[in-house]
Order: C-alpha cells, then structure tokens, then sequence
C-alpha cells in the first residue's frame, strides 16, 4: 500500500525518476522534485538581438541569428559550394546529396532523410490548403514561413540590410538580389557622362537621353550628330587618329 500525497513547490518543472521493476509495477512514474542546484528555479539569461530585438536563448543562437541581418553566410557545403547563414541549415542541406527518403506519390518530387515536415508542406501545393492566416487581413498561407514574411508587408519592418550601401530590405530573398548589383561589373561605360552599365542594352537605353530631343555634340571637336551611334563612331575616330 502506498500514500499518496502532494508536496507544492516554487518550481513546477517535471522530472523523471526510474524505480525498479522488483519495488512497483510501474516502470517509471512522474515526480516533482527540489533540485539541488541553486540556480534551476532562477530565471535563465536571455540574449537579445539589437537589430530587431529578438529574444534568443543562448548567445550562439543569438549569434546565428544575427547573420540574419548583415547577410554573412560562414557556412558553406563542400559538396557544391551553396552558402548558409547557420549551421542547421548546412547540415538540412547536406542530406539533399545524400539520401532522400521521403518522397511525394502525386508528383514525386523528393526531400531529404529526417525532413518529412518538408514533404507534408509541400504536399498543401496539390491540396491548395492555407492554414496559416494573417490576422490583420486574413490572407492564408500553405506554411508558417510564408506568413511570417507576409506580416512583414503590414508592420513596415525591413530587418534584412545589405552590407554594403546599408540599404534594408524586408525579404532575405531580395537582399540576395539587390548584393548581385554590388558584386557584378560595370564594364559598359556612357562615353558622354561616365556612367557604367551592367549590360550593353542598358547602355543603350541610356544613351538615348542624351540623343533624344536634342543632337549630340562631339567634346573634342565640337561636330553635331544625331544619333549617339553615330557619335561613338565619331569618337573611335579621334581615339584611333590621335586628334
């Protein structure tokens, strides 16, 4: 026969304790317990992110998530060479070489081992069921990621900043687009204002503010031409000649 009774504590966490089959029948049963340790009822440190605020449990997730903001991406995979900003995502990553066991029956596209939770949002694209609601306007979304980029569009919030002009952005997706400006070169370059294009259309394009409307004037000699092509030809002219 045993009593059953209940000890309050300040603390409420549960812990497991392990008798012997021989003593009850029970394995194991549910405890509540003191524990020794000073520091377990105290309150645990949190760290705080000075971008957005977040709050972070540890201050190597802290430090993840901060990689979030300036675009850093000190994770890379061996395998192809793809960046991310937390190590997580490289080891979920890893497993797309590997072994896909996970598989979807109406279209058959595949995801990686232990990301089953993958497959089951990517079957809502066959379904075209939207759990996730946002409730300022109501619009639905097949997953929780998309809803929370969506709620971004009503609070104005921009945490993604390029590293480089310090421009903000409230998609990671748009800030990957915008750094492309910064990497690539501008090798076509305006032979009346100096300005640099990416491509030789844009040139064009650009070109044609300087001829539409008015004549282009040559500034080594002076010549009018109504056509910028026919000014870039003038120009080769005096670079080839020396004049």
């Amino acid at each position: 026969m045993y009593d059953i009774f209940t000890i309050r504590f300040e603390c409420f966490s549960f812990h497991w304790t392990r008798l012997p089959s021989k003593t009850i029948s029970y394995e194991a049963i549910f405890s509540v317990q003191p524990i020794n340790s000073r520091g377990h009822c105290q309150q645990k440190k949190r760290f705080t992110c000075g971008v957005c605020g977040k709050s972070l449990s540890t201050k190597q997730s802290l430090q993840s998530h901060e990689f979030t903001h300036t675009g850093e991406k000190p994770f890379a995979s061996i395998i192809c060479g793809k960046l991310f900003a937390q190590s997580g995502n490289l080891t979920t990553h890893k497993l797309t070489h590997t072994e896909k066991a996970f598989a979807c029956r109406i279209c058959g596209k595949a995801f990686a081992y232990r990301s089953s939770s993958h497959l089951s949002r990517h079957k809502l694209i066959h379904t075209g069921q939207k759990t996730f609601a946002c409730r300022i306007c109501g619009r639905s979304f097949a997953d929780r990621s998309a809803l929370a980029r969506h709620k971004l569009t009503h609070t104005g919030e921009r945490p993604f900043s390029c590293s480089v002009c310090g421009k903000a952005f409230n998609r990671q997706s748009n800030l990957r687009t915008h750094e492309f400006t910064h990497k690539k070169e501008k090798r076509f370059r305006c032979l009346f204002c100096g300005d640099g294009f990416r491509s030789k259309s844009g040139l064009h394009n650009h070109e044609k503010k300087h001829s539409e409307g008015n004549q282009s004037t040559c500034a080594l000699c002076e010549q009018p031409f109504r056509l910028v092509e026919d000014l870039e030809k003038h120009l080769k002219w005096h670079i080839q000649s020396g004049l």
